[in-house]
């Protein structure tokens, strides 16, 4: 099993004539211990589609065969590590309980008959929760009590709330539970998982100045601030080989800045940003670096897209309105 380091902030729309001609995005690539035939990758897209208790349902293992490849790779949705506090999103899935690593290994097992490859995203949304959606009605924790401002991505109807500070005993719990959620993608027959570090969630929480007001050893310097992302880098990196880096920018900077990254790094390198409105972009980064591709809007409306890219066959469009339909 592989673990994929970190991702930061991205999404993409529109792609046409995206592999026209010898394109690196075409070749095989060694990822951990698993070699892919092609370079495009299923970004990780929160869809709402979980039911009630957070288990995946038929309809996500649908979803992730349908986009499927031999040899392709897909990183899943962002997954709950716990049932307490982590989560705060509804219908989102979870990997904490055995019903949970039941139904993912539906999922698992409908993307390896097709011969491709799929990792887990764990994840801890720390302040980003809403009370309602938490059990017992509990109150969002993270780095420091300071509330996001402006309503929230789960209810744009609610505000945000001042959050708890996680004490240091409740720090090394929750590395635990990453932990634990890693062993459990293990059994439930995922390839490697991914390590959310991004969009203001847990990790981004304590990272960031505006979210993290520590003055012990979680907070003020950067060292400091990066302990616990490094502690949890470290910690899956021992349960799994090291893979790859996956990082993504604000879509209106076009990976400019992250696409030179990978000559810092010795393993594979995944960017995304903006590739769907700039589909230029993407082959020259890729045929410059070797990056692989990450497509999001555009995998939700193509679910053939890597065949599309392949032919240049025109996309179809995607509407947004579909994007986080639930199942209740």
């Amino acid at each position: 099993m592989e673990f994929l380091k970190v991702e930061y902030q991205c999404s993409l729309l529109h792609i046409n004539n995206f592999l026209q001609g010898p394109r690196h995005v075409t070749r095989a690539i060694k990822v951990g211990n698993h070699q892919l035939e092609h370079r495009v990758v299923l970004a990780p897209l929160t869809r709402f589609r979980g039911d009630e208790n957070h288990v995946p349902t038929d309809l996500q293992a649908k979803y992730y065969a349908q986009r499927a490849t031999k040899g392709g790779l897909l990183i899943t949705e962002a997954t709950f590590i716990n049932g307490r506090e982590a989560g705060g999103y509804p219908c989102v899935p979870g990997i904490y309980n055995q019903e949970q690593i039941e139904g993912w290994k539906k999922v698992t097992s409908a993307v390896h008959e097709k011969g491709g490859l799929i990792y887990l995203q764990v994840w801890h949304v720390g302040r980003a929760a809403l009370r309602c959606f938490l059990p017992n009605n509990v109150q969002p924790v993270s780095a420091s009590e300071i509330r996001i401002e402006g309503p929230s991505m789960a209810d744009p109807s609610k505000e945000h709330e001042v959050p708890r500070s996680l004490s240091i005993d409740e720090i090394a719990e929750i590395t635990q539970e990453y932990a634990q959620a890693s062993k459990n993608a293990v059994a439930a027959g995922f390839d490697g998982v991914e390590l959310h570090g991004a969009n203001g969630y847990l990790i981004d929480q304590f990272l960031n100045t505006s979210s993290n007001s520590r003055t012990d050893q979680y907070g003020g310097s950067i060292e400091n601030r990066g302990r616990l992302p490094l502690k949890l880098s470290k910690l899956l990196a021992m349960l799994c080989d090291l893979a790859f880096v996956h990082m993504i920018e604000p879509r209106h900077r076009y990976c400019q800045h992250i696409g030179s990254f990978p000559r810092c790094l010795k393993g594979a390198f995944i960017s995304a940003g903006g590739y769907t409105t700039k589909p230029e972009l993407a082959t020259e980064i890729a045929d410059k670096t070797g990056n692989l591709i990450a497509i999001g809007r555009a995998f939700i409306a193509n679910p053939d897209l890597v065949y599309r890219l392949k032919n240049s066959i025109p996309l179809t469009k995607y509407n947004r309105d579909t994007f986080y339909t639930q199942v209740l």
